[in-house]
């Protein structure tokens, strides 16, 4: 690796993210002091971990990760505010200010992104606990077991950004030798349990009832073994030849750099690389030619945890599907709801069903039992269906919902919706999906009349055009019109869904169907929402703000933290090793699923040689 002095450095923006958007392999490093027996003997005691459960959560450096409570890394990370309240031992940072709950925060740790031929480092690091020793080879850093250790061969503490490596008693925040990208972070927020209201109440309600000790419990967030960690990046170094300058994208520069890593499974490696795994990227007719067979029969059909929670493990790119059943009345009452999306009336019952479809690539397992997380913005369309607040009747939405769940807020959950998996050859359809909103259009293909549909055409040239006069007219051109290809399928088939049908639905050409729902959702209403409980209630309005700053602390004012399940999955045979139970591809000509870089720019995840 070069010298620190080549490295790009970042304090602040959207590069903090983007650097996390591929949700990359990272290795944790915390610090904690060790007391002799005196104050002033002691030493610094270096730990760390492999991490693959971590996504971004807004545009400004702030991120999520599951942390199982056994890990050795928990005790200097999230300390517990009563067995530690000043957090003396820790030279990390820390405070008891942030946190919901009984951990401390203010936490401060590194991030280190290993690369090809970081496997096996990477494994050990994974394999053995700080308990027990050090990770790092040296006869100075003892545990506080008393046992010894030989450590990690090749695992070397270097400052932030590249340079020599530290020496033993060192108390700067470090990073691992080798790695390519250092992320300097904090914890802000850790997530054990989370308030729940009483069935039928919101929070607000169930607090009312002063008499009743009982009528607000705490659930786990996650489960009894994992919390949810909230952090924020507060510096960051990438290595050139990991960092797009002009388009601000953490990816391989060129086909001779050595990939980054993602996660399948019992320890085997992916590869996040910015090139075509198959040839050119422009030449989609022949990408498509080489995807699988979509028959029913051959599809894997899994409900038990050990196979549905890995699915997930590379963090791809999904494609999250919703429906809703609109009554006539409400097609009437909302200008708005006209357009949302196709509309195919059921005489019988004299309904309106609408899809939709976004695309989501903010999201990470949680545990081993089939949960993970993800952020969604308020101001999606998709949000009004997924997280529908509890002060709108829900008779509207088919995909389910009560408000007698584990959401700190006033979110009905326990509604159902689908991931579906994109691979290579679909970059267009994702691009399409995700430039337009389900508000104006339906994104998918139909020879309903629209309204206003003249008004969207226009005679100018293309040639004449700018990229953004481009960019504008293709969104006409999908609202009015549809994405072209996207079409609805039956979960685990390439069966289309007949107009009207109410079932949950995938994306056709998509090689993963995941059938899924909320359990929870932890954040705040939009700012409509609010100010409309606000004048029915405005004796409590001091209390309401107060809880709304509170609950929006946990990513932004503008983002909500859904925690979800899946229930039931399919999967393609040519994307499932059944003996290692791992989601990933299973040949060269096979076409890789996507992660995101940004920008509409995608990186490939393909399997090489660590199999």
């Amino acid at each position: 690796m070069s010298e620190r002095s080549n490295w790009f450095r970042f304090r602040m923006g959207k590069e903090f993210s983007r650097i996390l958007y591929p949700n990359p392999v990272c290795l944790l490093s915390t610090l904690e002091r060790v007391d002799g027996p005196t104050k002033k003997e002691y030493i610094i005691k270096r730990n760390v971990m492999a991490l693959s459960w971590v996504t971004p959560t807004n545009n400004h450096g702030r991120f999520m990760f599951s942390m199982n409570k056994s890990r050795y890394t928990m005790n200097a990370l999230c300390p517990n505010k009563s067995s530690n309240e000043k957090n003396n031992n820790n030279d990390g940072g820390g405070s008891s200010s942030g946190s919901g709950n009984s951990y401390q925060t203010n936490i401060e740790f590194t991030l280190s992104i290993p690369i090809r031929g970081m496997e096996q480092l990477t494994r050990e690091v994974g394999s053995a606990s700080g308990t027990f020793g050090s990770k790092f080879h040296s006869s100075s850093s003892p545990s506080i077991t008393g046992k010894t250790s030989n450590g990690v061969s090749g695992l070397i503490p270097v400052p932030l950004g590249g340079g020599k490596p530290l020496h033993d008693n060192s108390r700067k925040q470090f990073a691992i030798q080798g790695t390519v990208a250092h992320l300097k972070c904090r914890t802000y927020t850790v997530l054990g349990t989370t308030p729940v209201p009483r069935p039928g109440e919101t929070m607000t309600q169930s607090k009312e009832s002063k008499n009743d000790t009982n009528a607000v419990e705490e659930a786990a967030v996650i489960d009894d073994e994992h919390v949810l960690v909230m952090a924020e990046v507060l510096e960051a170094w990438v290595h050139p030849s990991y960092w797009d300058d002009a388009k601000l994208q953490f990816r391989p520069m060129s086909i001779s750099v050595p990939p980054y890593l993602t996660f399948f499974g019992s320890w085997k490696f992916g590869y996040v690389t910015g090139n075509n795994a198959n040839g050119d990227i422009s030449d989609n007719d022949a990408i498509l030619s080489k995807q699988p067979s979509q028959t029913q029969s051959d599809w894997c059909h899994f409900r038990a945890d050990e196979e549905i929670s890995q699915i997930l493990n590379a963090n791809p790119v999904c494609f999250l599907s919703t429906r809703e059943i609109v009554p006539p009345s409400s097609t009437d009452m909302a200008p708005d709801h006209s357009v949302m999306a196709e509309s195919t009336k059921i005489s019988k019952k004299k309904v309106t069903i609408k899809r939709n479809v976004m695309v989501l690539s903010w999201l990470t397992p949680t545990n081993n039992h089939r949960r993970f997380v993800f952020s969604i913005n308020k101001s999606r369309y998709t949000t009004t269906l997924l997280c529908p607040t509890n002060n709108k009747s829900n008779n509207n939405n088919d995909n389910g919902g009560s408000s007698s769940s584990s959401s700190s807020s006033s979110y009905q959950t326990n509604i159902h919706f689908t991931l579906s998996i994109p691979i290579q050859g679909m970059e267009g359809m994702i691009v399409d999906v995700g430039s337009v909103s389900g508000r104006f259009g339906s994104k998918f293909g139909s020879k309903l009349e629209r309204i206003n549909n003249e008004t969207t055409t226009t005679t100018t040239p293309e040639n004449s055009m700018s990229n953004r006069q481009k960019k504008k007219r293709r969104r006409q051109v999908i609202s009015l019109h549809g994405v072209e290809g996207l079409t609805p399928v039956q979960l685990g088939s390439s069966k289309v869904c007949r107009d009207g049908s109410k079932k949950l639905f995938a994306i056709d050409g998509t090689v993963a169907h995941l059938k899924c729902r909320t359990y929870a959702v932890i954040g705040t209403p939009a700012a409509e929402e609010t100010s409309k409980s606000n004048e029915s209630n405005k004796g409590k309005e001091e209390d309401t703000k107060a809880e709304t700053e509170a609950a929006s602390a946990t990513i932004d004012n503008e983002h909500l933290l859904v925690m979800a399940e899946i229930e039931e999955a399919y999967v393609h045979p040519s994307y499932w090793d059944d003996t290692n139970l791992l989601f990933r591809p299973l040949s060269t000509d096979t076409p890789p699923y996507l992660t995101f870089f940004g920008s509409q720019k995608f990186g490939y995840v393909v399997s090489g040689n660590d199999r």
